[in-house]
């Protein structure tokens, strides 16, 4: 099964247990890890070839992918391997903690950049011979992986552990999978989770010990749901692994029948298999599929599509074994390979006739053309162009057609074609026209003269020496001209000598080649004496003076083959990728691109410290040290190691981690004896340690000996507990006076229209854990999900969350390590808002862990991830597109009705939003859409904000008209954004006011601007945008109202969910809404014009009427910002010209 470019055919995958054949996943360049995140196959156990695996971006592991393979058979191999990882640019970990047998084969892992956990994976225990394994080039190599199994960190050794090359280590997976060893006794046949071995037929692991029924895999043959040594009849070995019928055989050979398809094949049986064809010296039985020895020579015809097939690899050859006669042309192009002539032999040597023509085109590494043993007719029924039926082209070391002593070979149609092939002499050529009977057909230029032979020794002629005369430093030679019969021909003479201790050689070794060559005769070794001068001076060291003109400087490379890249940051890994193009022309014109990865040097002083280390000390002889951290390290910093002494005593050392470092912004040296101290530091990066600081000194005084201390212990921790009791009873005060009915108290909103930050409300506020405090050791993360506003966010289960459940699959919001009080008591307080929402269409708060580090948030898991992305896959074109078809009109309506139900909930608890749009709804397993936890989406979408005038980010594009003019939020405002999202559900979440820069975007929307309609938006939703886009915020729906148009049409289970029908909610649908009609409510327009509409009304005659409104929209809006002061006051329905 082969899966390329995007992972459309991977769900293919989604009943399979057993893949018969290879899985190949390659080449996806615009794949990322989100969209891996819900991809699993279960119920794969088997590969019976091989997994390769090759530049599938985003792909970071396959432990959820494949969680359960178990065996690779490989039946077949690629290039003599069963698992290929290559070039895997995300891939951290392979993560087959299922794997237990690779049955043939070896395992090749290669330029892997960011590949760990291969040297805590023995492979001993899953391949019979580790020996032509290849695992290079992976970031494990580099040593900077920093493997840990699972229990490591926590001091203890879950994992079983194993020698290899002397080193005793524990073997995993990933963090949390070990590798499962068997005892030895269980050799290959696997065990039970509990260590137990299973049956001998068995092959990885089983479900219970010693019953051949209970095996994940066996070891020869799977029949009818037990493991057997072989198949009884009436069944047949089939793959070689399973048993079937005669019926299954026969259905395989009547699929193929009448198909020229490639790959399919008529099944026969043969020695109690059914196999693809009978083999060599076999024929079928048509009547009962068997194969039956032939009497001679078997005939095998073989078709080829279109007519001809290219032998460009012994892969290729073998789809032609056994083959007798050829129906069409063959053509031979290979260009290198092992034991080439053997492999060929045995795939085409049976050959007798071709059809057609054959081809020899750039084959370098054939030499002969005798692995075509038996080949004695090429009929010429389809001719190369030119009219050719045997064509040799540009070959290289071709030396011999066949030996002619011993095959005989006829062309009945067609001429022969010879040219650059230059160590094939012409006697070769012109006894194959004699022999093939094609004599006298070939024209002049059909045989080259001049380019075949043109290297080989073909012909020797004997040159005669005329003169021969010898010096102290030279000798003369003479021989007798010689002229070709075409003096082009001749280009020089090679003379080719050696020193001889004497005279009495016979001739001269000759093994440079030439076409046409001259012997030298009466060879004379000649002995000269030592000059009397010498030639060169003496010198003592090993170079020469010379007088030649040294070389000058390169003024342009072309077509250079290497590049010196300058400017790189020191001590980086870098990922170079290398494309062949034939011109400046777009990406598709270019080769697929090859990887180099490379780190640069480190610099020398880039781990030095810079600048000075501080002291303070404190009571309880505790010193506070401070220093800067190297602003370009090699890599990163490791830890820092502080070295001390006291005046007369030995030097001390002290670790300090990186993380210790961020948390106390240096490191406290406690209980020092009183004295003279001298500390000096330095720092450890990946490159290796940096040099240490100057020494700094201070003195540690007994702080007991100062009778001061004394009263200052006591009474200043009294008085800091009088004064803090006082603050946070004031505080506690104040917000009960303030607000008796919020879910939180006050909430305030800055002139930033953002997320309330807790320093705005309590700029010392303290988090109090209460009821919704979890224990730590109850929440289990899992794998990250996204970068959230304060940090990452991670799946995860918690246990005992619910009431009733067990365990739970949650979100857990996490904030970063190196985050300030402030930042960490604002991302507690932010959660603390959501502790008041209890609403089927709000995210909901399960729990918090505040005590400890890191702090977390557990909210309830929306497993499809946000409506913005959600919507974005369902587009025809997407890459990620879970095979859902586009939102119906059904669909759209339950989205909105369970959108406006949760804005509804948070408007009764005087909460304004403020930045609804698609990217903070979440989206539910069930597709259940709900308003998201607030903050989460602010920066993974933060180019859907706007900085205006140096103030906060906006949402401009979501953003009401009087928002954006005078800071005014409000419930209305929320249901602009409201209209907003249904634009973006309609048009799948494409870009509002695409094609308008955010300034203009404002100017538009204030001057009383609002969307177009989507294409093939239904009119129902385009109604109810235009509903929400009133310009007049008194003229648009409430929530309520909104909810109450939808009812009808949405779920039938939308009732029993929602707070529109609880029993919270008073009543809606009794209360009367406060209206004055003046006119036909048909002509109230859809702009700005309608805040106005009152003054105009007595200016108009016999016209348009307009419609009056108790409140004019300058009066104060009941809805303060975010505080929860006076209730909403009645807002007017719009009718509509189509009431739906």
């Amino acid at each position: 099964m082969d899966i390329r470019n995007n992972l459309t055919r991977l769900h293919e995958l989604e009943n399979c247990s057993v893949i018969e054949g290879h899985l190949q996943i390659l080449l996806m360049f615009k794949t990322r890890p989100e969209d891996f995140r819900y991809l699993s196959f279960p119920k794969l156990i088997m590969i019976t070839d091989y997994l390769l695996l090759f530049r599938v971006y985003g792909l970071e592991s396959l432990k959820d992918l494949f969680p359960n393979l178990t065996v690779i058979r490989g039946s077949r191999l690629f290039f003599n391997y069963a698992l290929v990882i290559f070039e895997m640019v995300h891939l951290k970990e392979l993560g087959l903690y299922n794997l237990m047998n690779i049955t043939r084969g070896s395992v090749r892992i290669e330029k892997n950049n960011e590949l760990c956990y291969l040297a805590t994976i023995d492979w001993s225990r899953i391949l019979d011979s580790v020996e032509d394994n290849y695992i290079v080039l992976n970031k494990d190599d580099k040593e900077e992986c920093g493997d840990i199994c699972p229990g490591t960190g926590k001091g203890k050794a879950n994992c079983p552990a194993t020698v290899i090359n002397g080193h005793f280590v524990e073997r995993c997976w990933t963090h949390s999978h070990c590798q499962k060893v068997c005892p030895t006794i269980c050799k290959s046949h696997g065990c039970t989770a509990d260590g137990l071995c299973c049956h001998s037929e068995c092959l990885g692991n089983c479900s219970a010990p010693d019953d051949p029924t209970k095996c994940v895999a066996c070891r020869n043959f799977y029949l009818e749901g037990r493991c057997v040594p072989t198949c009884p009849p009436p069944y047949y070995h089939f793959q070689d692994w399973r048993c079937v019928n005669f019926s299954f055989c026969l259905d395989l050979h009547n699929k193929c029948k009448n198909s020229r398809r490639q790959g399919c094949h008529q099944y026969v049986i043969h020695d109690n298999k059914c196999i693809p064809e009978c083999p060599s010296g076999y024929t079928m039985n048509s009547t009962n599929l068997m194969c039956t020895p032939c009497l001679g020579p078997c005939p095998k015809i073989c078709h080829l599509l279109e007519g001809e097939k290219t032998i460009d690899s012994v892969t290729s050859a073998q789809e032609l074994r056994g083959c007798t006669v050829v129906n069409g042309s063959l053509i031979i192009n290979i260009r290198g390979g092992n034991n080439l002539a053997a492999e060929l032999e045995a795939n085409l040597g049976l050959i007798e006739e071709i059809s057609g023509y054959l081809k020899i085109r750039r084959s370098y590494a054939l030499v002969s053309l005798s692995f075509f043993r038996k080949l004695r007719l090429i009929r010429g029924e389809t001719l190369e162009v030119g009219n050719y039926s045997f064509y040799a082209l540009d070959n290289q070391n071709l030396r011999q057609l066949w030996d002619w002593s011993k095959h005989n070979l006829t062309i009945i149609n067609g001429k022969l074609f010879f040219h650059y092939n230059p160590k094939l002499c012409l006697s070769e050529i012109h006894k194959m026209e004699e022999v093939s009977g094609t004599k006298g057909r070939q024209e002049r230029n059909d045989i080259a003269l001049k380019t075949n032979g043109d290297q080989a020794s073909c012909e020797n002629e004997l040159l005669k020496f005329s003169f021969i005369r010898t010096s102290y430093d030279k000798i003369m030679l003479k021989w007798e001209p010689y002229w070709p019969p075409d003096f082009r021909d001749l280009l020089g003479f090679m003379l080719f000598y050696k020193e001889a201790k004497a005279s009495s050689g016979n001739g001269v070794e000759d093994s440079r080649p030439s076409r046409k060559r001259r012997s030298l005769g009466d060879v004379v070794n000649v002995t000269m004496m030592p000059p009397v001068i010498p030639i060169f001076p003496n010198v003592s060291s090993t170079v020469v003076p010379t007088t030649q003109e040294p070389p000058r400087p390169v003024e342009k490379v072309v077509n250079k083959e290497s590049l010196v890249i300058s400017g790189l940051r020191h001590f980086t890994g870098y990922r170079i990728e290398l494309q062949a193009c034939n011109q400046d022309a777009p990406e598709e014109r270019c080769s697929v691109a090859a990887y180099v990865s490379a780190r640069t040097m480190p610099e020398a002083k880039a781990d030095d410290i810079v600048g000075p280390v501080t002291h303070e000390i404190f009571e309880n002889n505790v010193v506070h040290l401070t220093w800067q951290e190297p602003k370009e390290p090699n890599g990163l910093i490791v830890l820092y190691e502080v070295s001390y002494r006291r005046y007369g005593d030995e030097e001390l050392h002290l670790c300090v981690s990186r993380k210790h470092f961020a948390l106390e912004q240096g490191c406290r040296l406690r209980g020092l004896p009183p004295g003279n101290y001298s500390v000096r530091i330095r720092a450890t990066s990946l490159a290796g340690n940096g040099s240490w600081t100057e020494p700094t000194y201070f003195y540690v005084t007994d702080y007991l000996d100062v009778p001061s201390n004394l009263a200052k212990i006591i009474i200043g921790p009294l008085i800091f507990v009088f004064l803090f009791s006082g603050v946070i009873g004031s505080i506690y005060l104040f917000l009960r006076k303030r607000q008796p009915d919020g879910p939180m108290g006050p909430l305030y909103a800055s002139s930033n229209p953002e997320y309330l930050s807790a320093s705005d409300v309590f700029p010392c506020s303290v988090y109090v854990p209460d009821e919704w405090e979890v224990p730590r050791d109850k929440i289990t993360l899992l794998r990250e999900l996204g970068q959230g506003s304060f940090g990452m966010v991670y799946e995860g289960n918690a246990k005992d969350i619910i009431k009733g459940e067990a365990e739970t699959r949650v979100a857990v919001k996490t904030v970063n390590e190196a985050a300030s009080l402030r930042e960490r008591i604002e991302f507690l307080n932010e959660a603390s808002v959501m502790k008041g929402f209890t609403c089927h269409h709000v995210v909901r708060l399960l729990g918090v862990v505040s005590k400890g580090q890191p702090t977390l948030v557990v909210m309830e898991l929306m497993a499809q991830g946000d409506l913005k992305s959600y919507l974005r896959s369902l587009r025809p074109d997407a890459e990620n597109n879970p095979g859902r078809p586009p939102p119906t009109l059904q669909e759209m309506i339950q989205m909105a009705g369970e959108i406006a139900d949760g804005m509804a909930y948070l408007n009764a608890k005087k909460f304004v939003h403020r930045d609804l749009a698609a990217r903070n709804c979440m989206v539910a397993h069930d597709f259940t859409v709900k308003i998201g936890d607030f903050g989460m989406t602010r920066d993974i979408y933060e180019m859907d904000y706007y900085r205006k005038g140096g103030k906060g980010l906006l949402p401009v594009r979501w953003m009401a008209p009087e928002s954006l003019k005078d800071g005014v939020f409000t419930a209305s405002s929320d249901m602009w954004s409201f209209g907003v999202v249904l634009w973006e559900i309609t048009s799948l979440a494409e870009q509002p006011y695409q094609g308008l820069s955010n300034e203009q975007v404002l100017k538009f929307v204030m001057d009383g601007g609002y969307l177009d309609q989507p294409d093939n938006c239904p009119e129902r939703v385009t109604n109810l945008m235009h509903m929400c886009w009133q310009f007049n915020p008194k003229m648009r729906p409430t929530f309520l109202e909104i909810v109450n148009l939808l009812k009808d049409d949405l779920h039938p289970s939308f009732p029993e969910v929602s707070f529109f029908h609880s029993e919270e909610n008073k009543g809606p649908e009794n209360e009367e809404l406060e209206m004055e009609f003046e006119g036909d409510m048909e002509n109230v327009p859809l702009d700005r014009s309608s805040h106005c509409q009152r003054e105009e009304a007595g200016g108009r005659e016999g016209g348009v009427s307009s419609l009056g409104l108790k409140r004019s929209y300058e009066e104060h809006i009941p809805y303060t910002h975010m505080n929860g002061g006076k209730k909403n006051g009645r807002i007017l329905t719009l009718p509509r010209s189509n009431p739906s």
